[in-house]
């Protein structure tokens, strides 16, 4: 257990978007249904079920997800920590683009005029 542990962080580094994604999409199966297939996870990411095969297999190999041909996926304790920080890591972006926004089309110039007041 620990080996696989240290195998996934360093595994993090290695992540592509695309793995990202499916283990994002293993991990809200398996939250959701108690299980995961991998026809759900290829239909849920819109691909083949080869396509799915290779990235459960990378997944697997890293330590994220436990899958074996033909039988149903389950995510790895170091999966759903990744998954977890993963998912905090994109609010936390998407709360950035919004106050960056925010400024851009109006904060802005409600803090220019408060500091034109405070002059």
């Amino acid at each position: 257990m620990a080996g696989q542990v240290a195998k996934a962080d360093r595994a993090k580094k290695h992540l592509t978007l695309a793995l990202t994604a499916y283990l994002l999409a293993v991990d809200e199966l398996v939250a959701r249904n108690k299980l995961a297939r991998l026809r759900d996870i290829a239909a849920m990411r819109c691909v083949r079920p080869p396509s799915a095969h290779r990235a459960l297999i990378r997944l697997a190999n890293i330590g994220l997800v436990v899958y074996r041909k033909g039988e149903y996926l389950d995510i790895t304790e170091a999966g759903r920590t990744e998954a977890a920080r993963i998912r905090c890591r994109m609010i936390e972006d998407w709360r950035k683009q919004l106050r960056a926004a925010e400024l851009s089309e109006g904060g802005l110039s409600a803090l220019e005029s408060k500091a034109r007041k405070e002059r």
